[in-house]
C-alpha cells in the first residue's frame, strides 16, 4: 500500500497514477481480505501436500492417502465458510478496511406474458458474494483436486495389489519373471516429476556460457554430484583423488 500511495503521489504520468489508484481501492475492499484469507488457507494446505509429494521417498500410497486429507481440509473450509468470513472482518479492521459488502444494483429482466415463475434475485452482497465468488472458488479447487485424486485412487489399488504379490507371495510371483520384472518397474514409478525438472534447472546452471566447451561424460557427472548433493558430501574426497591418482599414474610402481 506504500508503494501505490507513493505512485499516487509521484508518478510520472497519469496513467500511473490511475492504475496505481485502481489497485488502492480494490485491495482497500472488504471482498478482497475474504479472498486473500481464503486463497492462504487453501494454497497453505496444498503447498504442504505438494512439497510431501516431491520427496523421494514419497510413493503411489501416501500421494493417494495426502490427497485424500488435503481434499477433506478444503470441503471442510466450504462448510465453515461463515467462520472464514469472520476470521476476515477481524483481518479487515486490523488492516483499517470497513468490513461491509458492496451492494450491487439489480438487474430487473422483462418478463414475458406468458411466464407464470420469476427468477429469485440475490440482492443481498454478502449473499451474492458468498454464491457467486466464495462458493465458485472452492468447488473449481475442489473439482480438480477429485479429478486427480479419482486417477491416483486408481493407480492406488494397483500399487497395493502389487505390494501384496512382490512382498508378501513372493514365491508364487517368481514362477512369472516377465509379470515381476513389471512389477518391480512400476513400484519405482515416480509420483511426481519434480526430480527431472531439477536435472534440467541444474544443467541450466552448471552448463553456463563460460562451460560451453564441455564434454558430455564431464557434463553429466557433474549433473550427478549437483542432483546428489547430500550423497556426494558423504564422500571422503581424499580417498577417491588418491585412487583417482593412482589410476591415472604413468609412473612403474616398484
Amino acid at each position: 500500500m506504500k508503494v501505490l500511495n507513493n505512485i499516487i503521489l509521484t508518478g510520472r504520468t497519469k496513467y500511473e497514477q490511475n492504475d496505481a489508484t485502481t489497485l488502492k481501492s480494490y485491495f482497500e475492499s472488504y471482498e478482497t481480505v475474504i479472498l486473500i484469507l481464503l486463497m492462504y488457507k487453501i494454497l497453505s494446505k496444498i503447498n504442504i501436500a505438494s512439497k510431501i509429494l516431491q520427496s523421494p521417498e514419497a510413493d503411489i500410497g501416501k500421494a493417494a492417502d495426502l490427497i485424500k486429507s488435503t481434499l477433506q481440509i478444503i470441503e471442510a473450509i466450504r462448510m465453515n465458510i461463515d467462520i472464514l468470513i469472520e476470521e476476515a472482518n477481524n483481518k479487515a479492521l486490523k488492516w483499517n478496511v470497513t468490513p461491509q459488502f458492496s451492494n450491487k444494483r439489480t438487474i430487473k429482466v422483462k418478463r414475458f406474458y406468458d411466464e407464470l415463475c420469476q427468477d429469485q434475485r440475490l440482492s443481498q452482497g454478502c449473499q451474492y458474494f458468498k454464491i457467486q465468488v466464495l462458493y465458485r472458488c472452492i468447488d473449481t479447487v475442489v473439482t480438480q483436486m477429485q479429478t486427480r485424486y479419482v486417477e491416483l485412487e486408481s493407480c492406488n489399488s494397483v500399487f497395493d495389489m502389487t505390494k501384496l504379490l512382490v512382498i508378501e507371495n513372493y514365491n508364487l510371483i517368481t514362477s512369472f519373471p516377465d509379470l515381476l520384472t513389471t512389477f518391480y518397474l512400476f513400484l519405482t514409478l515416480p509420483v511426481t516429476v519434480a526430480s527431472a525438472e531439477r536435472l534440467f534447472s541444474k544443467l541450466k546452471l552448471i552448463k553456463s556460457y563460460l562451460r560451453n566447451t564441455m564434454s558430455q561424460t564431464r557434463l553429466s557427472g557433474l549433473a550427478m554430484i549437483s542432483i546428489e548433493n547430500e550423497r556426494a558430501k558423504k564422500l571422503n574426497m581424499s580417498a577417491l583423488i588418491k585412487s583417482f591418482a593412482q589410476d591415472r599414474s604413468r609412473k612403474k610402481l616398484f
